[in-house]
């Protein structure tokens, strides 16, 4: 027993002998690593040391030609003025440099600084007043004036430009296209490089406006696309290239305002597009809607069907018990159709459909034999003549006035009959 345990702890002390060993392996290699670091540390710094240093020897030799003007190169045979010449060594060469205090080009200086402190622009590192005679370095200092006069101009022109833009009533002005944007397409290069079949021909379609429902559009270009004979290596980079064809006013401007290399497949262009035309989906209907149509007092019942039909196909998922009495229910209650659909109950729509056949035909044909009819004929021609204006007959006016006087004599009396017969001649009988 006493053997077993000293086999044991033996065991026990090699294990922890080796995990010694490994421990102190890894601190020493942890301890070199610490060390390589610190030398490239103190490397680094060093080498910022002198960074630093030739940063500051340059800054003040550059402060120190600040402002001086050099005169252009004289005759090798005239004696130079002394007046305010200083001879200076730049870059091993010997040149004539000469200060001027008549403070003109300290106010140009001076002006063009604040400029660029207002304009916000970083003068051009070579742009001082400061030239070396010579004919090799003009065009070097002209190239940095001109660079800072342009950008200065470029920024005060946008400036005057957005502030044109927030005038009301005055449009904005018409920006110029850059000399690439030929090459714009919002598609990356996995896509745009694929050329497209020589004889594909676009399938006809209805343009998208942005006006309906942009799931539609979407199904329809995809069955065109399919119906269209493309090879299967370049199918999504022809639907995709081909996608803006069926687009048109503000759809079609989206599609060009995409940032260019932004779409990578048709399914992200498709994405992107119903996203941005949500607002023109159509709501998707629930079988509870079909209770809000009503046939109307002299609506046929083949123009209720009709409207029935259209909205219950447009529900994607439309309970067949629900349907049901949804037509039942918007039918007119004094209606033949709507007393046997009581009577007799119906389980499919089917079943009530082909009632409503059934009745459509009856009604159909009793009105085709009404205005057939010849009863219905006459009384039509008795309407019409009844339509008319009875009006008495007027008789002329030479014979009504004739009338008139011959109503004027009224009979004679006894006394007057006597007094006509007695004649008014003188008696010569005597």
């Amino acid at each position: 027993m006493t053997g077993l345990e000293d086999t044991t702890n033996t065991e026990a002390n090699r294990d922890v002998a080796a995990q010694l060993e490994a421990l102190n392996a890894k601190l020493l290699e942890t301890t070199q690593k610490l060390a390589q670091i610190e030398a490239d540390n103190h490397k680094l710094r060093e080498e910022n040391a002198s960074l630093v240093t030739a940063g500051r020897v340059l800054t003040e030799a550059s402060s120190r030609y600040r402002g001086v003007h050099v005169n252009p190169m004289q005759d090798l045979n005239a004696t130079p003025r002394s007046e305010h010449v200083t001879p200076r060594t730049v870059n091993g060469r010997s040149q004539t440099l000469r200060h001027e205090h008549d403070g003109t080009n300290h106010d140009t200086r001076e002006t063009r600084d604040d400029l660029g402190r207002e304009d916000n622009l970083t003068l051009p590192a070579g742009r001082n007043t400061t030239h070396f005679v010579g004919a090799e370095s003009e065009p070097i200092v002209r190239s940095a004036e001109t660079a800072y006069l342009e950008a200065l101009f470029s920024k005060r022109l946008g400036e005057v430009e957005a502030m044109i833009g927030r005038l009301p009533g005055v449009p904005a002005p018409i920006r110029k296209s850059t000399l690439h944007s030929f090459a714009d397409t919002p598609f990356s290069d996995e896509i745009a490089l694929i050329e497209m079949p020589r004889k594909f021909t676009f399938p006809a379609m209805k343009m998208y406006d942005g006006t309906s429902d942009p799931d539609n559009h979407v199904a329809q270009y995809k069955q065109r696309m399919f119906t269209t004979a493309i090879q299967r290596e370049c199918r999504e980079a022809t639907m995709c290239k081909g996608f803006g064809s069926s687009l048109t006013g503000a759809a079609l401007q989206w599609f060009i305002n995409l940032p260019n290399g932004s779409i990578d497949s048709f399914a992200s262009l498709t994405d992107l597009f119903v996203e941005q035309f949500a607002s023109s989906r159509n709501l998707e209907k629930t079988a509870d809607d079909l209770y809000e149509i009503r046939q109307k007092r002299d609506e046929p019942l083949r123009d209720y069907v009709g409207r029935f039909n259209k909205e219950k196909v447009s529900i994607p998922c439309c309970n067949m018990s629900t349907a049901i009495s949804a037509f039942k229910r918007g039918l007119l209650p004094d209606g033949d159709l709507y007393k046997e659909l009581t009577k007799y109950q119906c389980r499919t729509m089917e079943d009530v459909l082909s009632r409503a056949w059934a009745q459509i035909k009856w009604e159909e044909d009793s009105a085709y034999r009404y205005r057939h009819s010849p009863r219905s004929d006459s009384r039509v021609v008795r309407n019409e003549r009844s339509g008319r204006e009875d009006k008495p007959y007027q008789r002329p006016r030479s014979e009504s006035t004739r009338n008139d006087n011959r109503s004027t004599h009224r009979p004679l009396s006894r006394e007057d009959g006597e007094k006509r017969v007695s004649s008014t001649w003188p008696d010569i009988s005597t």
